[in-house]
């Protein structure tokens, strides 16, 4: 067999986990975009939570209007990363451009820091957030929030937890749980806030079984019919200083048919973490089938 008492399968670099998982980059390549219009010590802070997530290529987009300035000023902070003005600063156009980054089989992150002088606004304003609002219109665009915060700049996380947020067992969760296991986590793991205890908790979790879903889906209770606190608490579970939890929201997209089903939750579960340092909420779609 290939077990050993001094693990030695493990340093094999053609062991069938690290061949699945140059499989999985191969066939969804991951890349992150950082989007921002200045650059403060949040951006930098931002900037170091997607470097977390290691993915296979990395970029920030400069939307802010003084770009020869601040260009300038973000050598020391984005490194050998590069760093591109927008050439059309439209919502529309830096939205087409970003999406024209990523393939059919694969995700695109794009990286929004909140801003904390916005109060809880998600996604800035301004022009970040209509390139924000063009952007949900692509099924292959996970638009990720990344935390307001001011002072210090925080070192890379050495760890990232991935915690799916599942309202039902279906296609936008299995979707979900697919860009959670893109990130290459250290873990995947997937809750359910049961607002009505009484009638849903046994439900959601046979269809979950029954789908094959992994991993094992976790079932809290809200005794105040409350999705906030129980969401809090789980996320302070997983969270340590080394540590980026990134909280994945299942969103659906209907092709020409207006905005996004569920986005509400989403919207709400932002404004949850809009302050938390080393947490990341992010919006994975699922479009809908046409006819649907």
């Amino acid at each position: 067999g290939l077990r050993s008492a001094d693990a030695r399968e493990a340093l094999n670099p053609d062991n069938l986990i690290c061949r699945a998982i140059r499989a999985v980059k191969e066939a969804a390549p991951e890349l992150g975009v950082l989007m921002a219009d200045h650059l403060g010590p949040e951006i930098a802070s931002a900037w170091r939570y997607l470097r977390a997530l290691d993915p296979e290529h990395l970029e920030a987009v400069y939307v802010g209007r003084e770009a020869h300035g601040e260009l300038h000023r973000a050598v020391s902070m984005f490194g050998d990363v590069p760093l591109r003005a927008a050439e059309d600063r439209s919502p529309g156009g830096i939205a087409e451009r970003l999406s024209s980054m990523v393939g059919d089989n694969g995700f695109l992150t794009v990286a929004v820091p909140a801003l904390h002088r916005r109060r809880r606004r998600s996604f800035g304003t301004g022009a970040i957030a209509r390139i924000a609002r063009a952007l949900r219109a692509d099924a292959r665009v996970v638009l990720a929030q990344m935390p307001a915060i001011a002072g210090p700049v925080e070192p890379i996380p050495q760890r990232v937890v991935a915690l799916v947020v599942a309202t039902q067992a279906a296609n936008p969760e299995a979707n979900a749980l697919n860009y959670a296991r893109s990130l290459q986590p250290a873990e995947v793991r997937a809750i359910h806030v049961a607002l009505d205890p009484e009638g849903e908790q046994e439900d959601i979790r046979d269809e979950w079984a029954r789908h094959g879903f992994e991993p094992a889906l976790q079932i809290v209770d809200a005794p105040l019919r409350h999705l906030g606190q129980p969401l809090i608490e789980e996320v302070r579970r997983i969270s340590d200083p080394d540590t980026l939890v990134v909280v994945i929201v299942p969103i659906v997209v209907r092709r020409h048919r207006g905005g996004p089903l569920r986005h509400r939750q989403a919207r709400y579960i932002e404004g949850l973490f809009l302050h938390a340092r080393r947490v990341m909420v992010a919006e994975v779609p699922y479009e809908l089938p046409d006819g649907s």
